[in-house]
């Protein structure tokens, strides 16, 4: 017999002994030695396979999730596709950092920004988003049927201009922007506004997307007299074509929400003087764009005029400009925080602490406290800030007022 090699025959022995009462003795000691050995006969194995598959370098790992935990999906109404390359074009990526699958490019270590830094061209990711037209509709408080028409284009431009302000306050709150259109529309549709690269880059977008014919151009605005006219790219204009209509038979037309205090409709691209509301504007060729336009403000206005480009421009030729303009000591926007909104009888102006009216009726009132700056901000113009925290608030406010006694002192 060879059951004195089976260890379970010790164990029986012990457990026999035990109900005999025979706690210590040579068939106990036996039997606990026999269990020990079960135990690891039948665990030696599972051990042994996990240690060989994590010490081999081929293990298989479990593929990563295409949105991490807790991801929220951009403002977009269709993914990017990155699948125009071939299987066989790809190459493995080195493991020494995560790679975004759409782009096999690093992601941003911590301490990254994942933003495009300021100034800089937009990835052709970012610029192949799309926007969400409806709330973009939305905001502005526009329904549209149809295709584009010239009533259309009027309406649209209208409710842009008196619901999203023209404003600086992202300079002011130290919240680096870019140009791209698309981050644009969607700043706007949480409750934002910009200046004219975010006002007219975003619209531009919005149009398209409805159908409409649109060109970007550059431009240059002209603050004064004694500045000459140009066309630095300080400012991006826009104009719709294939809409012709009354008064206009090449169906071209000056679409602008960048200029503040200036246009409220869309105009005719054809010289001669418009009037809207309480104001008078201008369009004429220009004296020193061959083949440009110039725009006249009025004289009531915040700046002289605004001469543009013919050919279209691309958004990467304003990244330098708005560099300078949210970066420079010398931008207006850094040494002022400026909120403008164009509505059909007038504009309003705030400038600092200071409130301005011109148009219909003019006055002028001042902030003397947080709470009034604030509430002026969001009657009058429609900027309640929902992206601003109390603390941001509470140190804008005092970098507001210390502008406000440095600008009073000066007087």
């Amino acid at each position: 017999m060879l059951s004195w090699l089976n260890p379970l025959t010790y164990v029986v022995e012990a457990e026999r002994a035990l109900f005999d009462g025979e706690i210590v003795s040579a068939a106990t000691g036996g039997g606990v030695i026999a269990a020990v050995v079960v135990v690891v006969a039948a665990l030696g194995p599972l051990v042994g396979t996990r240690a060989m598959r994590r010490a081999s370098p081929h293990r298989t790992r479990r593929p990563a999730p295409r949105h991490p935990p807790g991801h929220r999906r951009p403002f977009t109404t269709a993914p990017v596709c990155s699948r125009s390359r071939s299987r066989a074009s790809k190459k493995p990526l080195p493991r020494s950092r995560k790679h975004s699958r759409a782009s096999g490019k690093p992601l941003p270590s911590v301490g990254e920004s994942a933003r495009p830094r300021l100034g800089t061209r937009p990835s052709r990711r970012y610029r192949d988003r799309v926007i969400d037209v409806t709330a973009y509709l939305r905001r502005i408080g526009v329904k549209i049927d149809g295709p584009p028409s010239v009533e259309s284009l009027h309406l649209l431009h209208r409710a842009h201009a008196e619901r999203v302000p023209y404003e600086c306050m992202e300079i002011w709150l130290g919240r680096p922007t870019t140009v791209d259109p698309v981050e644009s529309a969607a700043r706007i549709v949480r409750g934002r506004g910009g200046y004219c690269y975010h006002l007219n880059g975003a619209f531009s977008v919005l149009l398209r997307a409805l159908g409409y014919r649109v060109t970007r151009h550059r431009g240059g605005v002209q603050g004064h007299a004694g500045v000459p006219a140009n066309v630095d790219g300080g400012h991006l204009v826009l104009t719709v074509s294939g809409l012709p209509g009354p008064g206009n038979p090449g169906g071209e037309w000056l679409v602008d929400q960048g200029l503040g205090d200036a246009i409220h409709d869309p105009l005719p691209l054809v010289a001669g003087t418009y009037r809207q509301g309480p104001f008078t504007y201008g369009l004429r060729p220009s004296e020193v764009e061959p083949g440009g336009w110039r725009f006249d403000h009025d004289p009531r206005g915040d700046f002289l005029g605004m001469d543009f480009r013919a050919a279209p421009a691309e958004m990467r030729e304003f990244a330098a400009r708005h560099e300078f303009f949210s970066t420079s000591p010398e931008s207006g926007f850094v040494r002022v925080a400026t909120v403008q909104r164009r509505d059909a009888s007038g504009v309003d102006v705030m400038r600092g602490l200071v409130l301005t009216r011109l148009g219909d009726r003019e006055h002028t009132l001042t902030a003397w406290t947080e709470r009034d700056y604030f509430e002026m901000l969001a009657d009058v113009f429609g900027l309640s800030l929902p992206d601003v925290t109390l603390a941001e608030r509470a140190e804008l406010w005092q970098r507001l007022w210390i502008a406000h006694e440095k600008w009073a002192a000066s007087r």
